[in-house]
């Protein structure tokens, strides 16, 4: 199954045709111009990719496409727990469009593994996450995931270590992934918009003729990731001869985009540390320089009530312990003070100029017209956003953090090396 969106830059288009539930070919129409550009792709997000080199003027691109796999992301990210990704991009303008995806579809529906390429692929995945065993964001990311999915090694929404990632990749062969694809990819049903310079009947009928036969062999069933509490710990993972540290905080949540908390703790998340004008870049790296950076994000469902509010820092490892407590202070002033009215008022002003400048690109309209049609709902949604955004009151949002963020109970994991600078720290005290 499959979704699509098209924007035209100038005298091209972008497609974006991601596979998701059987819901029928249904079609929204924009116009815009732009510079040339055209993108199309199959699968929600991104796991396979097809290498677009040898399709762009390649003689034999009609019988040897070459599709390729970002093994780096294989089990490793939420996406994959989600669903099967996969995804083509090619460049050519509004004239060569037909033949282009022509090309594109070719190599979804043909793909070959070359023995050479693939065993070339996985050797660079291998030897990145070797590399990412001795960076400290990638340790603490690691820690902080296993213990935030509670979920058994079959279960797809289980988060894959890095040694289970080796593990998986070492036992992968062409032939797996030949026999994968079959079982698979497919195109039964799907969305599609389009957004530039284009003729849309034409455009949807060329797609209906390319992918219309081609059936999807298995059925498409959303894999939700439910709400599951953190516990109140804190973990700190050494790791030797880092000159930078990482400090990750978490909050799982239950709540969702459609949560009537949500647009409130969203404007207080980002007040806390949305941006370089925000409380804890202010504190911890204006006020007294012991960070690098630091921000804190929501990120929430569409459909679930689940939601993280995270919090990350770089630092020195000698600022560990100071980092933690000035953070642990700014949340319990904030929990106990609020925000005041000039923070929302300019924070409400640069996210309302982000908005619209989202809507400036052809690519993220595109992408928009495609998730409305997945979804069911049209861009009355984002402007209802844009109106919950602007009614927002000082109360709401601080009533929000209140309600929704514990300043006593979050997951805390640290990676760097704490002991050498703590070991470091004494002695220079000593003498």
């Amino acid at each position: 199954t499959q979704r699509c969106g098209a924007g035209v830059r100038g005298g091209a288009v972008q497609a974006r045709d991601t596979s998701r539930v059987p819901a029928g070919i249904a079609g929204q129409v924009g116009q815009r111009n732009g510079e040339p550009v055209v993108a199309f792709s199959v699968g929600e997000e991104e796991l396979a990719g097809i290498d677009t080199k040898p399709l762009v003027g390649h003689p034999a691109w009609e019988v040897a496409p070459l599709l390729t796999n970002r093994w780096a992301e294989m089990g490793t990210g939420p996406s994959l727990r989600w669903s099967v990704r996969r995804r083509v991009e090619v460049v050519c303008d509004v004239a060569g469009l037909d033949e282009d995806l022509v090309r594109a579809v070719s190599a979804l529906r043909e793909p070959v593994f070359p023995k050479d390429v693939f065993q070339e692929r996985r050797d660079q995945v291998l030897t990145g996450i070797e590399a990412q065993r001795h960076q400290p964001e990638a340790l603490a990311a690691e820690a902080m995931a296993v213990r935030g999915h509670a979920y058994p090694t079959d279960d797809p929404r289980h988060y894959r270590t890095m040694d289970e990632v080796v593990t998986d990749l070492k036992a992968q062969t062409p032939e797996r992934l030949t026999k994968f694809w079959q079982d698979f990819a497919g195109a039964s049903h799907g969305q599609f918009s389009v957004v530039g310079n284009v003729d849309p009947e034409a455009l949807k009928a060329e797609l209906q003729k390319l992918l219309g036969d081609w059936k999807s062999p298995q059925a498409y069933a959303r894999i939700r990731m439910d709400y599951h509490g953190l516990p109140t710990a804190t973990e700190m993972v050494e790791v030797p001869d880092k000159a930078n540290a990482v400090l990750l905080q978490a909050r799982n949540i239950p709540i969702s985009e459609e949560h009537p908390d949500y647009t409130a703790l969203s404007m207080a998340v980002r007040l806390l540390g949305g941006s370089a004008d925000a409380r804890l870049f202010h504190r911890l790296r204006e006020k007294e320089s012991i960070s690098y950076g630091a921000y804190a994000s929501l990120s929430a469902s569409r459909d679930v009530d689940n939601a993280m509010i995270d919090i990350r820092a770089i630092l020195a490892p000698a600022n560990i312990d100071r980092l933690q407590k000035a953070l642990q202070e700014e949340i319990e002033r904030v929990h106990t003070d609020g925000f005041s009215q000039a923070e929302l008022d300019e924070a409400r002003n640069a996210l309302m100029d982000q908005r619209r400048q989202y809507l400036a690109s052809e690519a993220n309209v595109t992408s928009l017209l495609s998730s409305n049609l997945f979804w069911n709902t049209d861009m009355g949604r984002w402007t209802r956003r844009d109106e919950q955004i602007r009614a927002l009151t000082l109360e709401q949002v601080n009533a929000a953090f209140r309600k929704w963020i514990d300043p006593k109970k979050a997951l805390t994991v640290g990676a760097g090396s704490f002991s050498a600078a703590r070991a470091k720290a004494t002695e220079k005290v000593q003498k």
